[in-house]
């Protein structure tokens, strides 16, 4: 999860507290990403889509967290 802010180099923390932990594979036709497509930051084959996977119909809580730099 990215969490934007209007400081390019600060990402809003954010942490997902789970009273249990299940998910399930998922099948995936197309993958697009604008970040991973950049081939100045990534060059040509150096990133590969692995796979996906959901989480559904869980308990779950969103807590702040300390920011994160990049």
């Amino acid at each position: 999860m990215r969490s934007v802010t209007s400081d390019a180099s600060r990402l809003d923390g954010l942490r997902l507290k789970t009273k249990n932990w299940r998910v399930e594979a998922l099948a995936v036709k197309e993958v697009h990403s604008s970040y991973f497509a950049s081939e100045a930051m990534f060059p040509p084959g150096s990133v590969e889509f692995d796979h996906a996977l959901i989480m559904r119909n869980l308990e779950h809580e969103w807590h702040a967290a300390p920011d994160l730099y990049v």
